[in-house]
C-alpha cells in the first residue's frame, strides 16, 4: 500500500478507463437491467484478466469526482469521450438506474449528479473484491466511494455510518500498525480522511483525534498566539492580533509554491477602511506550513471548529487565523478551493465582506469550468480536503444572493438546481406562498417523487401531502414524518408528534433536531423515561448542545434521580457555560444533592451572568450547611466550605446592598465563628438588616409586617447584649447599645405613628409594643452600669 495514495491520483482516469473500457462498459449497450448482477460480471471478468482492481476503482471513483468536484468540466460527455458503443437512451437508464440504487434510506441521491454509473459501478467492484485485494487498500477506497455517495445526500444517513465505523476501525490498526507499510504522511493523509468521515457523521471527539494525530504524524504542532499588528488602513497604534503559529519537526521538507495561474484565484478584500491582509509589525515571527499536508491538516482543523462549535464569534476568529495561514503560502489547488469556500461562509453575515464572499464564490463556481489546471492537479489531495461539490458551490452563491435580498436571482439557481425545498423557503420569506405552491405542483406533473409531495406539505401545511409522500416512498422517506412530526408538535398534538418522529428516526438515526423534538413530545406526555432516552441520543450525536443535556437532566429529576441529573448539568455547563438557565438548574439540583461547592460555585456564576442576582431562600440553607457542619454529599462536614461561604456573602451583600435579608445571612455566618471580631461584625451586620427592615414602607400596617419587625428587633437586642457581654471596651459598649436604643424607640414610634387607636389594638401588637418598651427598660440599665 506504499503507493496507495498518491499513486492512483497522479494518473489519468480516463486513460485507465479507456483502456478497460471493453471490460467495464460494453455490456451496457444492452437495455438496462440488475447492475448487482453486471457488477460481479465486472469483477469476474477483471480479474480473469488479472487487472488491478484497485486502480480500476479509483479511476472510476476519481472520474465521478472530477466530474462532480474538482472540474475540469469536459468538452463532451463521458460516453463520446470515451468512445462507447451504446446507445444514449440505454447509458441514461444505466444512470438512473445507479441513482436509485445509491439512494440510502429513503434519501434520494442528487438528481443531477454527473455519470453516478461511475459511482455505483466502484462501489459494486469493491463490496465484492474484499477477498482479492489488499484489505487496507479496500477500506480506504470504500470510504472514499461511501463519503462520495453521502456527500450526493442531504442528510447524513446512520445505514452508510454503520459502515464507515468499521471502516475507520479498519484503517485504524493501519496507521497504528507497528511494520506500517505507510510513511507518517501517508498515514497523516489517511487519518485527515478519517477525520473527514468521522465529522460528516457528526463524531466531533473521534474527528478532533484524528486531525490532531494527523498534524502531529505530518510534522506540525498548530498553536494560536497573538503578534502586534494593524487591521485597517486609517489604524495609527498597533494591537495584538490573533495568528497561527505553526511548530515545525523535521519530518518534512519545504514544498514550493506553484504558479499562481495553477491555483484558484482568491479575491482582494477592495475596502475604503480594513486590509486585505493584517499589516503585522514582524512577520518573520510568523511560522506557517511548509507543505499541502500540513495546510490539509490545518484546513480540517478549521471544519472541525466550524462544526463542533457554530456560530460562536471567538470560534470565527480562531477560523481566519487558521485561514490566513493557508492564504499567505497557497500549494495546492483543492485545499486553496476548500479554503476560500470555509472563508466564503463565514463572511457571509459581515457586512464589509459580503461582497467579496459572493466575488469569491463566483471565481470558484467558473474554475469549474476552465481548463487548467488538469485533472490530476486538482485531484492531488482531494480527497482529505473537504472541498465542495460544485452544485454546493452555487447553492452556496444562490445563499449569499438571498441573504442580500436578490431573491429573484437566488430562485433562479435553485430551480436549475432542483433545489426544491430552497425554492420554498426563499419564496415564503418574501410572502409568495401561492407561487412556491405553484412551483411545486407543476414538478409534481412532470414526475412525481417524495421530496416534492413533502415540499408540498411543507408550503400548504396539509398533513395529506406529507402522509403521500411517506406513501409514494414505500414508507421510506423519513423526511416526511419528520416534517408531520414537527408539525404536530407546533399544533401540540403530541401523541402524534411522538409517533411520527419515532418513524422518522427509526430509518435515519442521525437526526439530532429531530431527537430533540422528540425528546420534547414525550417530556409533554409525561413519558419521562422515553424522553431521557430520545435527549440522550441528542447529546450522543452532538455533544455541544448544551439545551439538550439541560433537558436530559430535566427528565433525570422527573424520574426522582438527582444525582444522575447533577453529573449530566456538569456537561451541560461544559458546552453552554454562558447560560444563566443550566445554571440556575444546577444550583437547584446541587443544593437537593448536597454538592454544597457546587452550590457555591453556581451562585458565583450566576452573578457573573444576571445583574444583582440574589436567591437568599437559597443561601439561607447554604449557610445554615455550613454553620450546622451539615454532611455533603461526599459524607463530609460542609465546614471545610466556611471560607468559600464567606467570599460569596461578602460578595453579595457587595452587589445587593439593599436587601435586609442578605445581612441578616451575613449576621448569622460571622456570629457562627468563635472570635469576638467576628462576632461584632455579625452585630453590624444585623445592625444593617434591621436599618434596612425598619425604612420599609408599610410594615406597620399589617399585623404580619409588625411582628416580623419585632422577632428582627428581639434578635438584634439579643445579639448585642451577647457581643456587649463579650468586649472590654466602655466606648463600644456604650455606642452599641445608644444605637440599639434608639433603633428600638424607631420601632415603637413607627407602631404608635401609623398603628390602629388604642381601643383597637389586637392583643397581639400591644405585647409587642410592651415588650419593645421593656427592653428600652433592659437598655437603660445597662447604660447606666457601663457609664
Amino acid at each position: 500500500m506504499v503507493n496507495v495514495l498518491r499513486s492512483h491520483l497522479a494518473i489519468d482516469p480516463e486513460v485507465v478507463l479507456k483502456r478497460r473500457k471493453d471490460i467495464l462498459f460494453v455490456s451496457l449497450s444492452d437495455e438496462c437491467g440488475d447492475l448487482q448482477t453486471y457488477g460481479r460480471s465486472v469483477l469476474d471478468r477483471l480479474l480473469k484478466e488479472r487487472c488491478d482492481v484497485i486502480e480500476i476503482c479509483a479511476a472510476l471513483l476519481n472520474e465521478f469526482c472530477m466530474l462532480n468536484w474538482t472540474g475540469p468540466k469536459q468538452a463532451a460527455p463521458l460516453r463520446k469521450q470515451m468512445d462507447l458503443p451504446i446507445p444514449q437512451t440505454h447509458w441514461d437508464g444505466w444512470n438512473e438506474t445507479a441513482q436509485k440504487c445509491l439512494s440510502e434510506s429513503g434519501e434520494d441521491f442528487y438528481a443531477f449528479a454527473s455519470e453516478p454509473i461511475l459511482l455505483y459501478l466502484a462501489k459494486l467492484i469493491l463490496q465484492n473484491s474484499k477477498d482479492h485485494v489488499n484489505k487496507q487498500e479496500w477500506s480506504l477506497w470504500c470510504m472514499r466511494c461511501l463519503l462520495a455517495q453521502q456527500k450526493m445526500l442531504s442528510e447524513a444517513v446512520s445505514t452508510l455510518w454503520e459502515i464507515v465505523k468499521g471502516l475507520l476501525g479498519s484503517l485504524e490498526e493501519l496507521v497504528r500498525e507497528e511494520k506500517s507499510a505507510l510513511s507518517d504522511s501517508q498515514k497523516s493523509e489517511v487519518l485527515l480522511e478519517m477525520g473527514t468521515a468521522a465529522l460528516m457523521y457528526l463524531d466531533y471527539d473521534k474527528a478532533q483525534k484524528y486531525i490532531l494525530e494527523a498534524q502531529e504524524l505530518s510534522g506540525i504542532k498548530a498553536e494560536l498566539t497573538g503578534v502586534l499588528g494593524k487591521r485597517t488602513k486609517f489604524q495609527e497604534n498597533e494591537i495584538a492580533q490573533l495568528v497561527l503559529n505553526v511548530a515545525q519537526s523535521d519530518k518534512n521538507g519545504t514544498n514550493s509554491e506553484p504558479p499562481a495561474s495553477l491555483l484558484p484565484k482568491n479575491v482582494l478584500l477592495n475596502d475604503d477602511t480594513v486590509l486585505d491582509k493584517i499589516k503585522f509589525s514582524d512577520n518573520s515571527s510568523i511560522v506557517l506550513p511548509h507543505s499541502p499536508l500540513q495546510q490539509a491538516a490545518v484546513l480540517s482543523y478549521c471544519y472541525w471548529i466550524k462544526k463542533s462549535a457554530p456560530g460562536e464569534r471567538l470560534k470565527t476568529e480562531e477560523i481566519e487565523a487558521h485561514l490566513r495561514s493557508i492564504f499567505n503560502r497557497p500549494m495546492n489547488w483543492a485545499i486553496q478551493s476548500a479554503a476560500l469556500f470555509l472563508r466564503c461562509t463565514i463572511e457571509k453575515d459581515r457586512r464589509i465582506k459580503v461582497e467579496r464572499s459572493l466575488s469569491q464564490l463566483q471565481e470558484l463556481v467558473d474554475q469549474f469550468a476552465s481548463p487548467k489546471p488538469p485533472a490530476t492537479e486538482r485531484l492531488d489531495h482531494f480527497y482529505c480536503s473537504n472541498m465542495p461539490l460544485h452544485w454546493v458551490l452555487e447553492k452556496e452563491l444562490a445563499s449569499h444572493l438571498e441573504s442580500l435580498g436578490c431573491h429573484s436571482s437566488a430562485v433562479e439557481v435553485y430551480e436549475r438546481l432542483h433545489l426544491w425545498q430552497n425554492v420554498i423557503q426563499c419564496y415564503t420569506s418574501i410572502g409568495r406562498h401561492a407561487k412556491a405552491e405553484g412551483i411545486i405542483r407543476e414538478q409534481l406533473k412532470i414526475k412525481e417523487s417524495p421530496s416534492l409531495w413533502c415540499c408540498l406539505g411543507d408550503v400548504t401545511k396539509d398533513e395529506q401531502y406529507y402522509l403521500k409522500s411517506w406513501e409514494v416512498s414505500g414508507e421510506r422517506y423519513f423526511k416526511a414524518m419528520t416534517s408531520l412530526g414537527m408539525m404536530y408538535l407546533r399544533e401540540k398534538k403530541f401523541a402524534e408528534s411522538a409517533k411520527c418522529l419515532k418513524k422518522s428516526v427509526n430509518i435515519n438515526f442521525i437526526q439530532v433536531g429531530v431527537w430533540f423534538a422528540l425528546g420534547h413530545a414525550h417530556s409533554q406526555l409525561d413519558k419521562f423515561q422515553e424522553a431521557a432516552a430520545a435527549y440522550h441520543n441528542c447529546v450522543t450525536l452532538e455533544p455541544e448542545n448544551g439545551e439538550a443535556w439541560n433537558n436530559l437532566a430535566a427528565m433525570f429529576i422527573k424520574l426522582s434521580n438527582k444525582t444522575k441529573a447533577h453529573s449530566i448539568l456538569q456537561e451541560a455547563l461544559k458546552r453552554n457555560f454562558e447560560s444563566w438557565k443550566i445554571w440556575e438548574n444546577y444550583l437547584l439540583v446541587s443544593m437537593d444533592v448536597r454538592a454544597f461547592g457546587d452550590a457555591i460555585t453556581a451562585i458565583n456564576r450566576l452573578m457573573d451572568l444576571k445583574d444583582k442576582y440574589c436567591d437568599t431562600e437559597l443561601l439561607g440553607h447554604l449557610v445554615s450547611a455550613v454553620i450546622e457542619e451539615e454532611q455533603n454529599s461526599s459524607h463530609r462536614s460542609a465546614s471545610g466550605l466556611y471560607k468559600s461561604l464567606g467570599e460569596l456573602l461578602q460578595r453579595v451583600q457587595s452587589e445587593v446592598s439593599t436587601n435586609q435579608e442578605v445581612w441578616r445571612l451575613c449576621a448569622r455566618y460571622h456570629r457562627s465563628a468563635s472570635d469576638l471580631a467576628s462576632h461584632k461584625e455579625g452585630l453590624h451586620d444585623l445592625q444593617k438588616a434591621h436599618r434596612l427592615s425598619k425604612q420599609e414602607e408599610g410594615w406597620e400596617r399589617t399585623v404580619e409586617g409588625i411582628q416580623s419587625m419585632h422577632t428582627l428587633t428581639l434578635e438584634y437586642c439579643q445579639v448585642c447584649y451577647e457581643v456587649c457581654g463579650e468586649a472590654e471596651e466602655g466606648t463600644f459598649k456604650r455606642q452599641c447599645l445608644s444605637s440599639l436604643k434608639l433603633a428600638v424607640q424607631g420601632v415603637i414610634g413607627r407602631i404608635k405613628r401609623f398603628g390602629l387607636d388604642d381601643n383597637s389594638i389586637p392583643e397581639s401588637i400591644s405585647k409587642v409594643k410592651s415588650e419593645l418598651e421593656a427592653e428600652i427598660e433592659n437598655i437603660k440599665l445597662k447604660l447606666e452600669k457601663v457609664n
